[in-house]
């Protein structure tokens, strides 16, 4: 079989996972370098369709889920961060992260490639349309 025949249900299901992650919201400024990490790490894309409605259910329809390549200047290393983001930050945002980080700690150690559920405290950048 060849490896493009075999990549074709990886890439639709990427695709499908994609699109359920816009269509629920998540927002992205650049979508194009998401798909691109995820093909190389396909393991870690099945988890995100549950870690943003998870996410989601935690805080709520205001704050902006934005998925998003965090590339290291200083280091040729890259992780996908899905960043909360607030109109207004209340003083426990820190302790609810690391709590929906900690759901998903032992699946997501076994999966390639970096995730991480953070806030860079900048202001919603996109309407999530939620």
């Amino acid at each position: 079989m060849s490896s493009s025949v075999k990549s074709q249900p990886m890439e639709a299901d990427l695709a499908s996972s994609l699109a359920a992650l816009q269509s629920s919201g998540i927002v992205s400024s650049n979508w194009d370098s998401v798909r691109h990490y995820l093909e190389k790490q396909a393991d870690l894309a099945p988890w995100l369709p549950m870690i943003c409605t998870q996410a989601r259910r935690e805080f709520g329809p205001e704050p902006e889920l934005a998925l998003e390549l965090y590339t290291d200047p200083e280091i040729d290393d890259s992780l996908l961060t899905l960043y909360v983001r607030q109109t207004r930050y209340d003083p426990g945002i820190m302790g609810r992260i690391e709590s929906l980080n900690r759901q998903f700690d032992s699946a997501l150690e076994q999966a390639s490639g970096y995730f991480l559920i953070a806030t860079d405290f900048r202001r919603p950048q996109q309407s999530h349309g939620i």
